[in-house]
């Protein structure tokens, strides 16, 4: 595999209400996830026109009543729009691309956060070419999440680079010239927030062991996590430097963490995400 092109964007590089050329958006399926990420786009861009759906309406209620959009009936017919995010959970993909093929605008951009569905695949479903998959995190909830972003060739450059400008409201995004990686890289950024929570869960079980009671526990195991982690992010020594100054020779910690490289605790993470 040749060199694998991957560009970062945050907040840093995109102009707040640059993506000019995106003036509505329709939104099928109003999870969690997918609800999130619109929030943060309309709450750039609170001119965007925004129509929701969802099978029984009542997420795409909620979706539409938060960012002033509207709720459509049904999938029979579809307003036209500039890009359209498809968040329906992977399964329900082939029944809704039965239902919408043919009735988008060749020219619209379709916004994928399903997981494991290639461009390709949807790309042909539709009848469409222009094609973006996303894959969020958890985190991108509270507006600090991690988005991979893969396109395919069809877009051209001022397109790729509003719907980069578009997505980098809800989360920091990490683009990728080859696919696969989207798939790769899932168990470690769409998973991950679960392995910081069961590490969470582990130190809060400890604590209750020697006799902290339970929402303390918690506690305090949340704010060491919240707290290591933003001594990372301030600092500009890499995560090896930051283990080694609280690190004494043969002290408490230089033990603890000799029996994690005793018990393979790299190898067992990294079969983990694999």
């Amino acid at each position: 595999m040749g060199q694998i092109l991957c560009r970062q964007y945050n907040e840093a590089w995109s102009t707040i209400g640059s993506w000019t050329m995106i003036k509505s958006l329709g939104v099928l399926g109003c999870g969690n996830m997918a609800s999130a990420l619109v929030k943060g786009i309309w709450n750039q861009k609170k001119e965007l026109s925004v129509s929701c759906f969802t099978p029984s309406k009542t997420r795409a209620e909620l979706l539409a009543k938060d960012v002033q959009g509207k709720v459509l009936d049904s999938l029979a017919e579809l307003p036209s729009h500039d890009v359209w995010m498809i968040g329906c959970k992977p399964q329900q993909f082939e029944e809704l691309a039965k239902e919408i093929k043919g009735k988008l605008s060749p020219d619209s951009i379709v916004i994928s956060i399903m997981a494991g569905i290639p461009t390709s695949k949807i790309a042909d479903r539709l009848s469409i070419e222009k094609v973006v998959r996303v894959m969020p995190n958890t985190p991108t909830l509270v507006g600090e999440g991690i988005s991979l972003l893969y396109m395919s060739k069809s877009l051209d450059q001022e397109e790729a680079k509003q719907i980069k400008s578009m997505m980098d409201a809800s989360s920091s995004v990490y683009e990728f010239s080859d696919e696969e990686m989207i798939d790769k890289l899932s168990g470690f950024t769409a998973s991950g927030p679960a392995y910081v929570f069961e590490w969470t869960r582990i130190f809060a079980n400890k604590a209750m062991d020697y006799g902290v009671e339970e929402q303390m526990a918690y506690q305090m195991a949340k704010e060491l996590l919240f707290g290591s982690s933003k001594m990372m992010m301030d600092s500009p020594h890499s995560p090896e430097d930051l283990r080694e100054q609280v690190t004494s020779k043969k002290g408490i910690t230089y033990e603890a963490l000799k029996i994690f490289e005793k018990d393979g605790l790299e190898k067992m993470t990294f079969s983990a995400i694999e």
